[in-house]
């Protein structure tokens, strides 16, 4: 019994102590009287300060000019400080990981991986684990965060909001936030903005900032995500030596993606499960079947094992261009061509497409000569055409001697026509039309159809790239949508061949929507209202009414 008097002694006498300096601690901040604004504590402090001022040869000046003169004393104030800091960021982090589970906490946890992966199927809580990373980054005083999504907006809605949340949780005082400037502000000096990765001219905005801490979501639907990483976001991490950037992703619906050739290679640091190991998913089982029966679908169907299981299967029910032909090495020699078009799409913020289209009225050929770039001036555009369009000249003159030259066109987009116009007024090519851009739909499936009876491109060339990537959007019951899904992939070199290949039908197969026979044999009064300032309405323009 004198054991357990004595231990409920000590517990007591613990009790009173906390009690004793809760009241103390209380005393000392509170306000010397209801009027005053400053403490028990700062007055004392103050009132201290000022005697030792006023007399410094006294016994409290002596004292005060001795403890600030001993040798190291700022170091060692630095160092207590720093204890004190790694303390408080210890528990502030633990409070980050008690709320997420083993998985979860396996990324947080690692701090020595300059990039991270995190590949996961649906409701593994993957945004959710993004703001408590970005959360616990920016627990580090002076820490420049980034979160970036598809758009602005999708970064806002997906994420602003669980940031705020974890940061409340865990009592990391906020500073400011603003949901229209997409930025929070920690008292401690770090911040987080929210941005989107619209375009280039989105990723490009990003330039100039230092960053500690970087998250990517949806980063296997992020539109040019070489660019973003190495020319935008890898540089913005110089400046930090712990600086980390994760990528965060169901796998993508196409093959070839940046984020896929990131996941294979051994640069990325992969972690990768699906929801049955979240709790908060009690029963995974039900949950697949719930999205089968909801897509109509099976356990083995792509979309199940790519959403449910978090495994890279594609997405091939909604490729546009199905059933492409190829040829491999050099164009047959018995192949003689009557036509050539040259198609020119202009990128704007993405990338540029030229592709030379040789024709007959049996088969086409892609000039294994395809052109995708970006970040070309004006001048660099126009000489790249040029180039191809040479090359496809002195192609057909090598085939047929007599090749009527008038059949060699260049069909450009129309957006940007000043440089269209330069083509022929300052670099003297001949016969440059606008591409014919009305009826997109019908005009990708008269691509489609051609890609599988009459167009050859090159084996492994980018034509075939971008037939492998490019797919139709789903709604959100899966139903494949006619409409390109240009978040996933969208195509430029494809883009340049349909304007090339819809002066193909018309001035070849004679083949055009909405055109009757007695409208398209015509063509004599076309060409002639054809002859104007440069550059020429293309035949089909003029028959249309499109003339600008």
């Amino acid at each position: 019994m004198a054991g357990s008097s004595s231990s409920i002694k000590k517990i007591a006498s613990r009790q009173i102590k906390g009690e004793i300096y809760d009241a103390l601690r209380k005393s000392l901040v509170a306000p010397v009287t209801s009027k005053s604004k400053v403490s028990w504590s700062e007055d004392f402090i103050n009132k201290m300060l000022k005697e030792a001022r006023d007399n410094p040869n006294g016994a409290l000046g002596q004292l005060i000019a001795k403890q600030i003169m001993q040798e190291d004393i700022l170091t060692s104030l630095d160092a207590e400080t720093e204890r004190l800091l790694m303390r408080d960021r210890d528990f502030l982090e633990y409070r980050i990981y008690k709320q997420c589970y083993k998985e979860q906490r396996d990324v947080l946890l690692d701090t020595t991986s300059k990039y991270i992966l995190v590949n996961t199927g649906r409701r593994t809580g993957k945004t959710n684990l993004a703001a408590r990373w970005l959360v616990k980054k920016c627990l580090i005083p002076n820490t420049p965060a980034f979160y970036i999504h598809l758009k602005f907006e999708n970064a806002i809605s997906q994420c602003f909001d669980l940031c705020v949340n974890c940061a409340t949780e865990i009592e990391l005082g906020i500073e400011r936030q603003s949901k229209n400037d997409g930025i929070i502000e920690f008292t401690n000096g770090s911040f987080i903005k929210f941005r989107g990765n619209s375009n280039r001219s989105e990723a490009d905005k990003l330039r100039g900032f230092k960053a500690r801490a970087i998250v990517i979501d949806e980063a296997a639907y992020q539109i040019n995500l070489k660019y973003l990483l190495n020319d935008v976001l890898t540089p913005m991490m110089a400046d930090f030596s712990d600086s980390q950037c994760v990528m965060v992703s169901t796998p993508p619906r196409v093959s070839t993606t940046y984020y896929e050739k990131c996941y294979r290679s051994n640069i990325w640091t992969i972690y990768q499960w699906y929801a049955n190991k979240n709790p908060f998913i009690p029963n995974f089982d039900n949950f697949i079947d719930e999205l089968c029966k909801k897509h109509n679908l099976t356990k083995e169907d792509a979309f199940i094992k790519r959403e449910g299981y978090g495994e890279f299967y594609y997405d091939t029910e909604a490729q546009v261009y199905k059933g492409y032909r190829t040829y491999k090495g050099s164009i047959p020699n018995e192949f003689i061509p009557t036509h050539a078009y040259i198609g020119v799409d202009y990128g704007g913020t993405d990338y540029n497409g030229i592709v030379a289209l040789l024709c007959n009225e049996k088969v086409c050929y892609v000039m294994n000569n395809e052109r995708r770039f970006n970040g070309a001036s004006a001048s660099e555009i126009a000489e790249a055409i040029i180039a191809v369009r040479n090359e496809a000249e002195r192609f057909c003159l090598e085939r047929d001697k007599n090749f009527n030259i008038g059949n060699l066109k260049v069909i450009t987009d129309n957006n940007v026509k000043p440089l269209t116009w330069e083509l022929e007024r300052t670099y003297g090519i001949k016969n440059v039309h606008f591409a014919y851009k009305y009826d997109k739909a019908t005009s990708i499936l008269q691509l489609a159809d051609l890609l599988r009876t009459k167009i050859y491109i090159p084996e492994g060339g980018v034509c075939e790239m971008e037939c492998e990537n490019t797919i139709y959007k789903r709604d959100e019951n899966d139903n494949i949508i006619n409409e390109i899904d240009d978040n996933m992939f969208h195509p430029d070199i494809l883009d340049a061949l349909r304007y090339a290949s819809r002066s193909y039908l018309y001035e070849v197969l004679r083949i055009t929507k909405g055109l009757s026979y007695e409208d398209q044999v015509q063509e004599e009064i076309v060409k002639d209202t054809a002859k104007g300032p440069a550059p020429h309405v293309s035949r089909l323009d003029a028959i249309m009414g499109y003339d600008s």
